[in-house]
């Protein structure tokens, strides 16, 4: 089986989940004899608003003659037996689907965010959730200027998402989407999305190192939050614990525009507990995570399929989330962690961590059926078997 994988990445300055899913599926898929070719491209030259180039891009949103002919190459030299895409804006375009559609080659796109009814992408505006364009008309996201707060790019993808989903034309281009989460998937059916057309594949994570570290309750010892610092990741929440926690490690890693702020204030305000260390490499990140109490993630906006709770949960570390998204699948489903409702109060979140560290004996029965939880449904092995047949039964329906 021939696979071409096709993803749009953010900038490379910026940490990726998605970008990272895509090369650990990539690299599994090669790992069980799948001759897998990846085409990546990623935003670098487009952060500036005004540039001609950002200007050209924003064009070219609707579709690209540059993205239609590349793939198409990609199809002649490659001849894959599947395209999958990933995320698709802004430089791939819906004419990546097309080139696939001219060639007669079957379409696969993962949906990792919310961007075909959402621009913002997050389901987030103004410091809180938002469902308003799924509510009340997309028009909601142009008045708003949810995209990077620009009026034209905002109404840009309000537009490319009308002329492609609301007129159905998406739904004849791909052949099937893939929801990293039940929540996800229930969001695009409540968008218009064919409920057939939309299978639930969650992200896998790799267990060979992971089964391969001792995990003991015994050496645990502080708090963690691992993620990019930003309000919609609950950055105000994570200072409102700070504040409350003084006796007590903790550990925060992660890169955005919030980190230098809360360096700043744990510097000022004196609290020589908290540990700050920006972006670190994966191996350092699971090394502070086997060995914590417990990871926070105290997120606002809802996570599509976030892998942090999934690695954390695999170290045998409980989880803290918000009620929001597709956090409490994981955490109700593996029995690993607690839900805070509502998601924005840091009173219960620094008061489930005080309850939690009371009782070693309940993070030790949290953390065993988080991590067996994890080992059952989210290994690599499981995650590729689950994309192969899915793969099979599209050629299958094909032919």
């Amino acid at each position: 089986m021939k696979i071409l994988i096709i993803h749009n990445a953010g900038s490379s300055n910026l940490p990726s989940g998605e970008l990272v899913v895509v090369n650990q599926e990539a690299k599994a898929l090669q790992n069980r004899g799948v001759e897998v070719y990846c085409y990546i491209i990623q935003n670098n030259n487009i952060n500036n608003l005004f540039s001609p180039r950002t200007m050209v891009t924003g064009l070219n949103i609707f579709w690209s003659c540059r993205s239609y002919c590349k793939i198409k190459k990609l199809i002649d030299e490659y001849n894959p037996d599947i395209v999958h895409f990933h995320s698709i804006l802004p430089l791939v375009t819906v004419s990546g689907f097309y080139a696939c559609k001219t060639k007669g080659i079957p379409v696969v796109q993962t949906l990792h965010n919310y961007r075909w009814f959402c621009v913002e992408g997050g389901l987030y505006s103004n410091n809180s959730y938002c469902e308003e364009c799924l509510q009340k008309g997309a028009l909601r996201g142009i008045i708003k200027k949810c995209s990077r707060k620009s009026f034209a790019v905002s109404t840009a993808l309000t537009i490319n998402n009308a002329i492609y989903v609301k007129s159905g034309i998406l739904f004849n281009l791909v052949d099937c989407f893939l929801s990293v989460s039940n929540f996800l998937k229930d969001k695009y059916i409540q968008a218009g999305f064919p409920k057939d057309k939309i299978l639930v594949k969650y992200n896998g994570i790799e267990l060979k190192k992971i089964l391969a570290k001792e995990i003991s309750v015994c050496n645990r010892n502080g708090i963690t939050f691992v993620g990019r610092l930003t309000p919609a990741k609950g950055t105000k929440i994570l200072k409102n614990i700070i504040q409350q926690i003084v006796d007590i490690p903790i550990n925060i890693i992660g890169e955005g525009p919030d980190l230098q702020v809360l360096r700043n204030y744990c510097r000022d305000e004196k609290y020589k507990n908290v540990k700050i260390f920006g972006r670190l490499d994966s191996n350092e990140v699971y090394d502070i995570v086997s060995k914590s109490t417990c990871v926070v993630i105290p997120s606002l906006s809802p996570e599509a399929g976030s892998l942090v709770p999934i690695e954390a949960l695999a170290y045998g570390t409980p989880v803290i989330v918000s009620r929001i998204g597709a956090l409490p699948e994981i955490v109700e489903q593996s029995g690993g962690g607690i839900i805070i409702e509502p998601p924005g109060s840091s009173e219960k979140f620094v008061l489930a961590i005080r309850e939690l560290l009371k009782s070693p004996k309940r993070i030790q029965e949290m953390g065993t059926k988080g991590r067996n939880f994890v080992i059952k449904h989210f290994s690599m092995d499981k995650n590729i078997d689950n994309l192969l047949n899915i793969y099979g039964q599209l050629l299958k329906k094909r032919s």
